[in-house]
């Protein structure tokens, strides 16, 4: 589903991978997780599917935004000084709050500045843009831990579901 989400959400193409998507899940319940009726299935796909959209959002504004910070620290600009120019860019209209209020006060500059330091972690010295772009994206991603499918997310929400007893550790074990 996340290579579809850049699709408008009113078009056919949308309507028809959107459906398919949902009865895919109903088959993964039915076949994976007994317990699970079919609209719980399509119910909690339709869940994953907006938390999809959502984050993919997330993830393409946060990383074109780290690339263009990272850019400009490489080549010895200040963290702070290489968000007050991205900023001036007006380039990420999301964040453009969020970057303003990392200006403006310096524990949620401290908090970017963690985040982009964990999202370019992996980028070692003369790497090449278009790898940087990668890897910084990859970065955004284990940041936020996001389930990649949604078998992955079914499994999650049990695991939610045991922890704060809804569901007995024993049962869930026998239906994952």
């Amino acid at each position: 589903m996340e290579d579809y989400v850049g699709i408008c959400r009113s078009s056919v193409k949308w309507g028809k991978i959107s459906s398919r998507g949902a009865f895919q899940a109903i088959k993964i319940a039915a076949t994976s997780f007994p317990k699970i009726t079919p609209t719980l299935a399509y119910n909690g796909f339709d869940e994953y599917k907006e938390r999809i959209c959502y984050y993919h959002t997330w993830f393409k504004e946060y990383d074109r935004l780290y690339f263009e910070i990272w850019r400009r620290v490489t080549k010895g600009t200040s963290f702070r000084k290489a968000m007050e120019d991205v900023c001036k860019m007006n380039k990420f209209p999301v964040r453009q709050g969020l970057m303003q209020t990392a200006l403006d006060h310096e524990y949620t500059m401290t908090l970017m500045e963690e985040d982009f330091h964990t999202c370019t972690a992996a980028i070692r010295p003369g790497v090449k843009e278009d790898k940087a772009k990668e890897l910084i994206a990859g970065g955004v991603k284990k940041l936020v831990n996001m389930p990649k499918s949604y078998e992955d997310y079914i499994r999650k929400k049990i695991e939610i579901a045991c922890i704060i007893g809804i569901l007995p550790s024993e049962k869930t074990e026998a239906t994952v």
